[in-house]
């Protein structure tokens, strides 16, 4: 019995050497899994931005709880933009402040990579509090600075008005707190 164990333990090891891959990047990963036929996700390498590899990915942002983009880290410290059908439907500027939004996510030196589910927890304590939660503010005022103030908050008004039919990106009281924010000026 136990000859019959490491022989099957052997086995799946040699199938495993001839099917692993040495991979770098989240852009190598995402080439691996096209290569190697793995459908478990349907994702389309869009672009690069600052760097980091841009995917749309339906099923990832809805996994990830999100809606519009969410920027993540793979296995080896490499950031991947997510984004969805919404985001391609925004204007130019929307989709620029977007993705500046979730490069200051990954400037922010208080946001662990590990813990997405604390931010979400944190933006909606912050948004019960009526306020914008210090993630999302810091994120904001990162994109305003590449940016500038108005079209920030031009791109922000664009997004409360998809708000309203995505419920994970916030309600529309916490994109008007946004946007009151960058007007007034208030920067973290």
């Amino acid at each position: 019995m136990q000859t019959t164990n490491l022989n099957t333990i052997s086995r799946i090891k040699n199938n495993l050497r001839l099917h692993v891959r040495i991979v770098t990047s989240a852009s190598d990963i995402i080439r691996t899994m096209k290569d190697e036929s793995l459908n478990l996700v349907e994702y389309q390498v869009m672009e690069s931005f600052e760097g980091i590899t841009v995917v749309k990915s339906e099923q990832t942002l809805g996994v990830l709880g999100a809606a519009v983009a969410c920027v993540t880290y793979d296995m080896f410290g490499d950031r991947i933009i997510y984004v969805d059908s919404f985001f391609e439907a925004l204007s130019p500027d929307a989709q620029e402040f977007v993705l500046w939004h979730e490069v200051g996510h990954t400037k922010d030196a208080e946001l662990v990579p590990a813990h997405l589910l604390v931010g979400q927890v944190r933006r909606r304590v912050s948004l019960l509090r009526g306020e914008v939660s210090r993630e999302e503010a810091f994120a904001d005022d990162y994109a305003a600075s590449k940016m500038g103030s108005d079209r920030a908050v031009y791109a922000l008004n664009e997004l409360l008005l998809f708000s309203s039919s995505l419920k994970v990106l916030g309600t529309d009281a916490e994109v008007k707190l946004r946007i009151d924010r960058i007007q007034a000026g208030r920067r973290i």
